[in-house]
């Protein structure tokens, strides 16, 4: 089937027109790059997105206009067509979107200064000065159990008197350091003490 010249002018042009439309697609990923930052991993998801978004488009014009046969100056008018945009208006559309995204993010920067930013200092100093008194009551606790730990001992190891406290566990020996005995305001000898302290240990038993 023969294309007359003017038809072919005509796709040709409207290739041209889709490569616009192209070149305004890919501008909205570049838009995006630019709000958003991207790393190396995500560009080139959106490169390939891009690219298989231009595959379908390409091939739903072929079937629209040459009944799906691929022609040479349709896929040439489609690669001007995007060239000229980019080159063009893209580069004023990108300029004019790079503007608007930092006068969003100052506005954005001023909001966040303004509302939220005291609000979150606020609440970091609060659980700063939480934390700190949980960590001073915890260090109390554990140093009052230490001590209720290194001063009590059993009942049944402690003998006590008006004066005195007389260890008597088996564990530690008496004859360790001299120990006195003030019952009666008078010094008691050693063997007199360990015989009173048997006597004690006998009742305590029975």
């Amino acid at each position: 089937m023969e294309i007359s010249i003017s038809e072919q002018a005509l796709e040709f042009l409207l290739s041209c027109l889709l490569g616009a439309v192209l070149g305004v697609l890919y501008d909205a990923f570049r838009i995006l790059r630019a709000a958003i930052p991207h790393g190396r991993i995500l560009t080139l998801l959106e490169d390939i997105l891009f690219w298989a978004l231009s595959a379908v488009i390409t091939f739903f014009f072929l079937l629209l206009f040459s009944e799906g046969q691929v022609r040479l100056y349709i896929l040439l008018g489609e690669l001007l067509g995007f060239i000229v945009y980019y080159f063009t208006v893209g580069s004023l559309v990108i300029g004019a979107s790079k503007w608007i995204i930092r006068q969003v993010k100052r506005f954005l920067r001023f909001l966040y200064r303004l509302f939220i930013r005291p609000f979150v200092r606020l609440f970091s100093f609060i659980f700063r000065k939480f934390r700190q008194g949980f960590v001073h009551i915890s260090l109390n606790c554990k140093k009052l159990g230490q001590n209720r730990k290194k001063h009590l001992q059993n009942q049944s190891d402690l003998l006590y008197n008006q004066n005195s406290t007389i260890n008597i566990s088996n564990d530690k020996p008496i004859a360790r350091k001299r120990k006195h005995l003030y019952q009666t305001k008078k010094k008691v000898s050693k063997k007199d003490c360990k015989k009173w302290l048997k006597e004690k240990r006998k009742e305590i038993s029975c």
